[in-house]
């Protein structure tokens, strides 16, 4: 036994051996693209190193190389996007650098980058090499909402409900997002409102039931309304809105004012439909003494 795993496959030269025919040829191969740093913030600069190897077995001439970005976030910094060089001998390495900016509207994630390479034998035969980079960037979140209030007074027993409105004003997207009411006397379920991409809003009603004061008392209540959510790097942020109310006391009738309250409220029901009743009673006399005089013009009409 030699000691290897039998199962194990072997690795993939990225810049393989010449054949027969590549030694008639010169044959350029990125050996190496990094971007340093690979993660970067939004309005920041960062360096691309490019590191060539002629594989073949001839020199390559007039090597030209050219990064270029596959949006607007990427930015070159350079004002002569691309690398000259006058040669390459068979076996040698080269290496290039690029300067790029990220904007400071580029979404975050993933960007790419492409590097390009041009070159020719001795007989100006014209080759081609293409590599491809990716870089992160960062964009700090960024969370917008509306100013929720609570009601100036709300009774024990009684249950209401918050509008609770939130906007991404940043270029990175947010995740669980959702509100929660800390409030001494209040009872209320968080309002879930989820993922947030960039210039995206979301808005859901929360309900919440007003019970006592700690203690069973009543009176002011002062607490927060916490607005939560997490970055594409899993870091979590708080945003608090200061939140107030008065909890009363539910009044309660005794049986004399609950009979009271019943009458008052039947009269007013009798008193409406003698009203409703006195309308009819005066459309339908309108409409007979209408009828009377249209008759009687009738009549005279028909006497001449």
């Amino acid at each position: 036994m030699d000691g290897k795993d039998p199962d194990e496959q072997p690795k993939a030269d990225p810049t393989p051996e010449p054949t027969d025919d590549s030694l008639r040829k010169p044959l350029l191969y990125v050996s190496e693209l990094i971007a340093a740093p690979d993660m970067v913030n939004a309005g920041e600069s960062f360096r691309v190193s490019v590191t060539l190897i002629n594989r073949g077995g001839v020199d390559a001439r007039y090597i030209l190389a050219a990064a270029s970005a596959e949006d607007e976030g990427l930015v070159s910094t350079e004002q002569i996007g691309r690398k000259f060089a006058e040669q390459l001998k068979k076996g040698e390495k080269l290496s290039f650098s690029f300067e790029f900016t990220v904007s400071m509207k580029a979404l975050s994630g993933e960007h790419r980058l492409f590097v390009a390479v041009e070159y020719e034998d001795r007989y100006g035969t014209a080759y081609s090499e293409r590599a491809e980079l990716v870089v992160n960037v960062v964009q700090p979140v960024s969370l917008g909402f509306d100013n929720a209030k609570l009601p100036e007074k709300v009774t024990s027993g009684d249950s209401f409900e918050i509008p609770i409105a939130v906007y991404n004003t940043g270029y990175a997207p947010m995740y669980n997002v959702k509100a929660e009411l800390l409030c001494d006397g209040l009872i209320a379920a968080s309002a879930y409102l989820g993922k947030l991409e960039p210039d995206q809003s979301a808005d859901k009603m929360m309900s919440v039931f007003a019970a006592t004061l700690y203690g069973g008392k009543y009176g002011e209540s002062v607490g927060q309304i916490l607005i939560s959510y997490v970055d594409a790097e899993g870091a979590s942020y708080t945003d608090v809105i200061a939140v107030r109310t008065t909890i009363t006391r539910a009044v309660k009738l005794t049986d004399e004012e609950k009979a009271a309250e019943e009458a008052k409220i039947a009269e007013q029901k009798t008193l409406s439909q003698w009203w409703v009743s006195l309308l009819i009673g005066i459309a339908i006399i309108a409409v007979i003494v209408s009828v009377i005089i249209v008759t009687k013009f009738t009549r005279a009409m028909k006497m001449k």
